[in-house]
């Protein structure tokens, strides 16, 4: 007759695996370790770390040579013109929000607007001059700027009213 064979000590029984509630968790033979159960949002440490929709204000460096005439708040929109080849249409794109100050030079006078995002980033600089035209709308201010890629219009609209005096020596047409 054959050998019997060898038979292993049957395994202890363990515990079925869950995910929490009355039944043990499942685990690899280790201690058990005393987990915090998971709370419900807002309750967290990581939620109380950074406060929702909260404005980074930027640290303003010295402006040397020019003092601020005008500064508010502002919603910025590019007039896109259209490609005939693609069969666009024109639209206004929206180039977000920032910080509109309008600067002035101490010396010569001349003034620019600037635009800076909420990092601090330069979104729109340009130069006023008295060639230049700015149509006060409904929506805000239109103004035709130099730019890089040429004339370029844009809309500028902002929690304070811009003024004629603001934007000298531009010309603001109502």
């Amino acid at each position: 007759p054959a050998p019997a064979p060898e038979t292993a000590p049957a395994p202890a029984a363990a515990a079925p695996f869950s995910f929490g509630g009355a039944a043990p968790s499942f685990n690899f033979g280790g201690p058990q370790l005393d987990v915090p159960k998971p709370k419900g949002p807002g309750e967290g440490p990581e939620d109380d770390a950074m406060p929702k929709d909260a404005r980074v204000e930027v640290q303003r460096a010295d402006d040397g040579d020019e003092t601020t005439a005008f500064e508010s708040r502002c919603a910025m929109r590019r007039y896109d013109k259209p490609d005939p080849k693609k069969g666009e249409k024109p639209s206004w794109k929206d180039l977000g929000k920032g910080q509109l100050r309008v600067m002035r030079h101490k010396t010569t006078n001349a003034a620019r607007v600037v635009v800076r995002n909420d990092v601090g980033k330069v979104v729109l600089n340009f130069a006023l001059a008295a060639a230049m035209t700015c149509r006060k709308t409904k929506a805000g201010v239109a103004v035709t700027a130099a730019t890089a890629e040429g004339a370029q219009q844009y809309l500028l609209r902002t929690k304070e009213p811009l003024e004629a005096s603001h934007l000298a020596p531009a010309k603001l047409v109502v």
